[in-house]
């Protein structure tokens, strides 16, 4: 069993008796700690205290190999006897990483172990021990601006320029930046001492760690800048060139001075290639330079002067063609004085065809061996292009209405050459119109909105079709168009042909109403009405009659009124038209009536003698005639013709009208009256009885607020007195 616990008393019999010693036998307590597995001092009884010969420690585990590196990755320490259960390090640690930060000193870095003892074998088994471990990290380097330096890195100022250099980017990861970019040069003193901020230096991590690797770090560095030192002009600095041509001319390109003397004279022709040497002189220096503005005389070069050759027939600069439309062959002289075609007229083709011509170079130019002579029998294979395009539209779509979307046919027909090169139909229509494949030899693209093109596979065809479309019917206020191009062509030319589909916009053109006349004629007073116009074109109105206008005569697309106005009619009825008009529609023409203004009625009772006007009531007594009928002439006269009606309103037993040619009549009798007086006869018949007997006449006009009445009473048998035959009172008398 375990030694007796902590304060209680531990006998050496106890210790003996635990390790399976006999109760007397010597004991040291150095080995008897060990056995109980306490290996650290001091080694006394107190530390005995609760052991037993079989207890796990920390110390049985074994735990070893904990260290961690230069830049603070950690192995983790293992045993050889129980199951490690928890590590726990020492701060900063980062567990992400498995490292310490790094240092620049050696530092101690520990971790606290926990092992679990076996599950055999031991009085505590299964039970956890704990300890710790220690290990050292060795400290490194901080990477600053200096060791950037001390690593290779450099910069420099160049001394003619100022301008501010990295000669070398050191161990840097990333390409360094320096400020300023660049300082002012000087003369004196010989040297100056220059402060240039280095940037962007990326600490590398290897083969060398330092505490910041992979960070970027800048500093400032001095710099030695030596005093401006401007280098003398040479002729190695010259940038230009001297050349002799075949014919001996010498020439020059200035390069980086101002100008060129060339010294040497012309040199004669060569028949080999012959080094020559040249003197000149270079005329202002450029700057830059110690001799800057000064000139560099005497100066020689050797150049190499070609040979002149013989003319041939690739130095000619003339050209030879054939005439694709009749066969004829011309050439250019170039730089020979003449050139004689020695083949003869060719045939016209369809297509381009090799031709091989004949001709002779007469009189070779200045400047070759050959000079003055000719070279005949020349050849040369021409292409002789073929007719060209002679294109027409022999059948074009008609206009389409607005809303007519059919596909109506356009096409080309070639009686010239094969358009070997294109023949291509092609359309840019707004969205408005497209092309559609009519012709199988005529394949139809859309490649991008709005735009079709059709090319003809084989262009030797005489003709080339192609549909044309409106995209839809056409709502807007005009005409949808498009272009239909066609392009024809071969070596011997190009012919383009354009169209124009249309598709009609949706005409409006309609007024209301459509006359002013009957019931809706103007008032003779005066007055205004209107016209209801509805249009989508631009438009014009004028008017025709007496008496009448307008109040707007023009308009755009849209609904418009206008005023029709008809001023006061004094006279007989008028008449007139309004006329509407726009391009390209019929016109509109609306009738204008205007009632006839009303006239004075003037009535003569008594045959003409005397007339009543304003209008008249009268009643006439007529004596008692049982045998004889009176008759009375009634006139009527007024200002213009109209129609004035004689009317019998009462007693048509006792009155009839004598309408001559013996005969009679009760109807209302009627006549056309103006200035000119028109009468009526009135017959009173005979009254042979005893009581009155009454006819009333009425008087009117159709264009007179006037009336006229007369009342005729004649008396009965029994009756005495009244008026005589006649009508003493108004002049009249009996017409019998």
């Amino acid at each position: 069993m375990p030694l007796p616990a902590e304060n209680q008393p531990i006998s050496f019999e106890d210790i003996n008796t635990e390790l399976g010693n006999s109760t007397q036998a010597t004991l040291d307590l150095k080995s008897a700690s060990e056995s109980f597995g306490e290996s650290d001092a001091p080694y006394g009884m107190d530390e005995l205290a609760g052991l037993s010969f079989n207890t796990f420690t920390y110390n049985m585990a074994n735990v070893s190999g904990f260290t961690v590196a230069d830049n603070g990755t950690v192995t983790a320490p293992t045993n050889t006897l129980g199951t490690i259960t928890s590590l726990v390090y020492s701060s900063g640690y980062n567990s992400g990483t498995n490292k310490f930060p790094t240092v620049s000193t050696d530092t101690s870095r520990t971790v606290d172990v926990q092992v679990q003892a076996p599950a055999t074998g031991y009085g505590n088994n299964n039970q956890i021990v704990s300890g710790s471990e220690s290990a050292t990290q060795q400290g490194i380097d901080t990477y600053s601006i200096s060791t950037w330096v001390a690593n290779g890195g450099a910069v420099s100022i160049n001394r003619n320029s100022g301008s501010v250099s990295i000669d070398n980017n050191g161990d840097s990861t990333t390409t360094v930046t320096v400020t300023p970019t660049s300082f002012s040069t000087f003369t004196s003193p010989s040297s100056q001492q220059r402060n240039v901020s280095v940037g962007n230096i990326t600490v590398p991590s290897s083969p060398t760690l330092y505490t910041n690797s992979d960070s970027v770090i800048s500093g400032t560095i001095t710099v030695t800048q030596l005093a401006n030192e401007l280098p003398t002009f040479t002729d190695d600095d010259w940038t230009g060139t001297i050349t002799i041509g075949q014919d001996g001319s010498i020439s020059a390109t200035v390069g980086n001075v101002t100008s060129v003397n060339i010294d040497t004279s012309t040199f004669l022709e060569v028949t080999e290639d012959t080094p020559q040497t040249v003197q000149f002189d270079l005329i202002e220096i450029p700057s830059g330079y110690s001799n800057t503005g000064g000139n560099l005389n005497n100066q020689t070069k050797e150049v190499t002067q070609p040979a002149i050759d013989a003319f041939e027939l690739s130095d000619w600069t003339g050209t030879i063609s054939i005439n694709g439309q009749d066969g004829t062959i011309s050439a250019t002289a170039g730089n020979v004085s003449s050139v004689n075609i020695d083949t003869g007229t060719f045939t016209t083709v369809d297509t381009v065809t090799s031709r091989t011509v004949q001709f002779d170079l007469v009189e070779i130019p200045a400047g070759f061996s050959n000079t003055g002579g000719n070279l005949d029998n020349q050849t040369q294979t021409i292409s002789q292009p073929p007719l060209a395009p002679d294109l027409t539209i022999t059948a074009s779509p008609t206009t389409w209405a607005s809303n007519e979307t059919g596909i109506k046919t356009l096409t080309i027909t070639n009686t010239g050459g094969d358009l070997e090169t294109v023949a291509q139909f092609s359309l840019t229509g707004l969205g408005l119109f497209k092309l559609v494949g009519v012709d199988s030899n005529v394949p139809v693209i859309n490649p991008y909105t709005n735009y079709y093109q059709a090319t003809a596979t084989d262009g030797s065809t005489s003709t080339f079709s192609v549909g044309v479309q409106p995209e839809g019917n056409n709502t807007n206020s005009s005409d949808n168009t498009a272009t239909v191009s066609f392009l024809g062509s071969n070596d011997g030319g190009s012919q383009t042909l354009t169209f124009t589909p249309t598709q009609t916009y949706p005409v409006t053109w309609s007024a209301t109403p459509s006359s002013f006349t009957g019931a809706d004629r103007f008032d003779s007073t005066g007055e205004t009405q209107y016209i209801t116009l509805s249009t989508s074109e631009s438009w014009t109105a004028s008017v025709s009659g007496v008496g009448f206008s307008l109040d707007t005569t023009s308009g755009t697309a849209g609904t418009h009124t206008i005023g029709v106005t008809a001023s006061v009619n004094t006279g007989d009825t008028r008449s007139g038209t309004v006329t509407l008009s726009a391009t390209g529609q019929t016109d509109i023409t609306i009738s204008l009536s205007q009632l006839y203004a009303m006239q004075d009625l003037d009535v003569s009772w008594n045959n003409g003698f005397s007339y009543e006007e304003g209008g008249d009531t009268s009643t006439l007594t007529l004596s008692n005639n049982s045998s004889q009928y009176r008759e009375y002439q009634i006139y009527a006269r007024q200002d213009y013709d109209s129609t004035v009606t004689w009317e019998i309103t009462t007693g048509t037993s006792n009155a009839v009208w004598n309408t001559g040619g013996g005969t009679t009549s009760t109807s209302d009798q009627t006549a056309t009256v103006g200035t000119t007086p028109v009468s009526k006869i009135i017959r009173i018949l005979a009254n042979s009885s005893s009581s009155d007997a009454i006819a009333a006449i009425q008087v009117t006009s159709d264009r007179s607020i006037h009336t006229y009445y007369r009342t005729y009473t004649h008396e009965g048998i029994d009756d005495s007195g009244g008026s005589g035959p006649g009508d003493p009172g108004k002049g009249g008398g009996d017409q019998e």
